[in-house]
């Protein structure tokens, strides 16, 4: 059964795993370079879950919250992957819906990376954050 963190945190805080097998997905903390002018406050995750679907696909699905004072519009999420030794192995992303977040809405995405994309197996991923 994965685990799903729900408590509104801010996103460098947030830690996701999916502990249904022995290859658990374990999320790196997101710093001031993954946001667009180091904009760490500017969102928050409500949650977060890592999987691989039936296709063997990899998938990072969660929720964010627009915690700044302006709209946050065509926000790209973007997921790193990394081999148990820190080596990026791969790489994925995805578009927050809706495409417009006002300040203090949510919106949820979903990101999608083929495994046949990858070098190797990943342990751990990283998100990074993107909007005009």
């Amino acid at each position: 059964m994965a685990t799903i963190i729900r408590i509104i945190i801010p996103t460098a805080d947030v830690v996701a795993t999916n502990s249904s097998s022995k290859s658990s997905l374990t999320q790196i903390p997101s710093e001031g370079l993954d946001f667009p002018d180091n904009q760490t406050s500017a969102l928050q995750l409500s949650f977060v879950k890592a999987n691989k679907d039936i296709a063997k696909w990899y998938h990072v699905k969660g929720e964010v919250v627009n915690s700044s004072p302006d709209t946050i519009s065509g926000l790209n999420i973007r997921v790193k992957w990394y081999d148990e030794n820190m080596n990026v192995v791969g790489l994925g992303e995805g578009f927050a819906t809706p495409y417009t977040i006002e300040p203090g809405r949510s919106a949820t995405f979903d990101t999608l990376t083929d495994p046949k994309s990858m070098d190797a197996k990943p342990k751990f991923f990283k998100l990074s954050f993107d909007w005009q």
